[in-house]
C-alpha cells in the first residue's frame, strides 16, 4: 500500500502479524509461490558449509492440477558469486536438482525441467541449499524469487507477493 491510499478491503499485508507472507487465493492450473513459515533464521557460517539451508517457499496448486516447471532464485548480499560453490533444490530431504552455479553477470541460478506435480490445492515446501566456497570476506548472503517472472508453471500463471526473500547468512 503507498501512503494515503484508502483501505476498502482485506489487506493481506496489514493483517500479516507473523511476516510469514501472504496467502494469494490461487485458481485453476496456475500456481502460488510464497515464504514458508519454516524459512531458516539467518546466522553466522563457516566457510565451506555444506548443505546450508537458506530459504524454504511454498508451491500451491489452485483448484485445478498444476506443474511446476521452473524457479530463478536471486543472490543477494555483497558477496562474490563464487563464494557459494554450488546451489541445490530440496524437497524435505530428497535433492531435486543438481548442484547449480550462479551466474555471475545476473547473480541468479535457474532450475529448469522441475516438472514438479500438484494436484489440486495441494501445497508443497521446497528448500534451497548451498555450498559455501572456502574463499571470500565474512559476506551476507540471502536469496529470493524476485517476481513472478523468476518461476513458471507448465500452462498456468505464477502468482504471490514477491520478492520471496530468504534471511541474510554470514
Amino acid at each position: 500500500l503507498s501512503s494515503g491510499s484508502s483501505v476498502t478491503g482485506y489487506e493481506c499485508e496489514l493483517s500479516d502479524a507473523s511476516q510469514s507472507g501472504c496467502e494469494t487465493v490461487v485458481e485453476g492450473g496456475d500456481v502460488t509461490v510464497s515464504l514458508s513459515s519454516s524459512t531458516p533464521a539467518g546466522a553466522l557460517v563457516p566457510k565451506q558449509a555444506n548443505g546450508l539451508e537458506v530459504l524454504r517457499f511454498n508451491v500451491r496448486a489452485g483448484s485445478e492440477e498444476a506443474t511446476f516447471s521452473e524457479v530463478a532464485l536471486k543472490m543477494n548480499g555483497i558477496g562474490a558469486t563464487s563464494n557459494v560453490s554450488k546451489v541445490y533444490l530440496y524437497e524435505g530431504a530428497e535433492r531435486l536438482t543438481s548442484g547449480r552455479t550462479i551466474n555471475s553477470s545476473t547473480r541468479k541460478v535457474t532450475f529448469g525441467s522441475l516438472g514438479l506435480d500438484l494436484d489440486a490445492n495441494e501445497t508443497r515446501t521446497l528448500s534451497v541449499r548451498v555450498q559455501l566456497a572456502n574463499t571470500g570476506a565474512a559476506d551476507a548472503v540471502a536469496f529470493q524469487i524476485e517476481n513472478a517472472d523468476d518461476a513458471s508453471a507448465m500452462g498456468g500463471s505464477v502468482m504471490g507477493n514477491f520478492p520471496i526473500q530468504g534471511n541474510s547468512f554470514t
